[in-house]
């Protein structure tokens, strides 16, 4: 379950509020106001214009609170990384995202951190983050999974929501997050049901945070959650995790390859090419091809909260 909101992003949230009415020329908007408008921010489609699909959906900063996940592969050595796909339902946007990283031991992440374990391990963590080009906190669309995705025909968002569909992980997010965010984020990942002899898991429980101004952050120094202790179900069969002795992988995220299905369909103004693609928002599935408006009832529908 996720935690109530902290004072800190409440005010944040108001603030926005008051900055979007602002632009709307509403100077000094009564408390009601405010109220509804930091409702719109925090619900799909967060602000955007619902007649104008096309001007934001395939962008790298649109948000999705709910996400489809799937565990690919990694590499354990003490020094790893590890690969997962994900599917955002709200910004139809698939993601081949790694964590790089070390094991730090513990619970890094995933509960209490246990720092003196992370410190020791600093040095390492930032060979490996040096060698795999990633970076402490710009956005990174790293190449050090490149490889990986393409030699797995993970080439584009169809190839990726297809993939994920047969084993899909629902993701919760305690905040919208966006490809964006992914490329920025830190977080931890383990193995839930590990096989003693293979180090194999059915399962990976994992985390993405953004870490505010400490340099390797943990959970503890999050500024913004996205996403805590949710699940992804593993589909390989081979050897993955990075060994019982390790504990948690602790690292910095990064973003292999993004691809927008909105932008891979094709069709007429009476042609719903997403209507199929249950892992969608259900106003998403009844969009039009990109060229076209949605219909005014399906917006009328999305306005009075009639879909999810």
């Amino acid at each position: 379950m996720s935690e109530e909101p902290r004072i800190d992003e409440t005010n944040q949230s108001i603030d926005a509020a008051a900055e979007a009415l602002k632009k709307e020329g509403i100077d000094n908007p009564t408390v009601e106001q405010l109220k509804n408008k930091n409702t719109r921010l925090n619900e799909f489609p967060y602000g955007k214009d619902p007649h104008n699909v096309g001007s934001w959906i395939g962008n790298r900063t649109n948000k999705s609170r709910t996400w489809h996940g799937l565990y690919v592969t990694g590499l354990q050595l003490g020094v790893g990384s590890h690969t997962i796909l994900l599917f955002g339902s709200e910004n139809m946007m698939a993601v081949v995202a790694t964590i790089t990283g070390v094991g730090a031991g513990g619970a890094v992440g995933l509960g209490s951190a246990n720092k003196s374990k992370l410190l020791r391990n600093k040095p390492n963590l930032r060979k490996a983050l040096d060698k795999a080009d990633v970076g402490n906190d710009a956005q990174n669309l790293s190449n050090s999974g490149k490889d990986k995705a393409e030699a797995e025909g993970y080439t584009s968002a169809e190839a990726i929501y297809r993939a994920i569909e047969e084993h899909a992980s629902y993701i919760h997010c305690e905040k919208p997050m966006s490809v964006y965010d992914i490329s920025t984020a830190w977080g931890s990942l383990a193995g839930v049901g590990v096989s003693a002899l293979t180090h194999d898991a059915n399962y990976y429980s994992f985390c993405m945070y953004q870490g505010g101004g400490s340099t390797f952050p943990t959970l503890e120094d999050a500024t913004e959650r996205f996403i805590v202790k949710q699940s992804i179900y593993n589909i390989t069969k081979r050897p993955q995790l990075l060994g019982v002795n390790f504990g948690n992988l602790y690292g910095k995220w990064s973003v292999d390859k993004a691809f927008c299905l909105y932008d891979e369909k094709k069709g007429g103004p009476e042609d719903r090419p997403f209507r199929d693609y249950v892992m969608l928002h259900s106003f998403l599935r009844e969009i039009p091809a990109e060229g076209y408006p949605p219909d005014e009832r399906l917006i009328d529908q999305l306005n009075k909260g009639e879909l999810h």
